[in-house]
């Protein structure tokens, strides 16, 4: 049996980050206020002596006090608009046919799923 580990942002995604598009997508519906702002602040604060420059791709704060449900009501017909057009047509053709031949596919992304 093979196990096919495969990424979303920058694999699947060939150019900027799928979260950066929701995030902005977020910020366009309201979801983001001043508790969320002020949250991604402490954190790059608290965090920057640990992570440096890559304390951006460990924050998740500006979803501090966003409802799961507000977020998945956005994020299906986000996935359907935004992301599923941006899918690189080669690297889903492979992903296809390791599926086809009975491979065992994961994705592993750091971006919201």
């Amino acid at each position: 049996m093979r196990i096919v580990f495969i990424d979303l942002d920058g694999t699947l995604l060939r150019k900027a980050s799928c979260e950066r598009f929701f995030l902005w997508h977020m910020f366009c519906h309201r979801l983001l206020g001043p508790r969320q702002f002020l949250a991604v602040a402490w954190f790059m604060l608290r965090w920057f002596p640990r992570y440096r420059l890559d304390v951006w791709k460990q924050n998740k704060a500006y979803l501090t006090g966003v409802a799961e449900k507000k977020i998945n009501e956005l994020a299906v017909p986000f996935v359907h608009t935004s992301v599923i057009p941006r899918l690189c047509p080669v690297v889903c053709q492979r992903l296809a046919e390791h599926q086809q031949a009975g491979h065992v596919t994961v994705l592993l992304t750091g971006t919201l799923n």
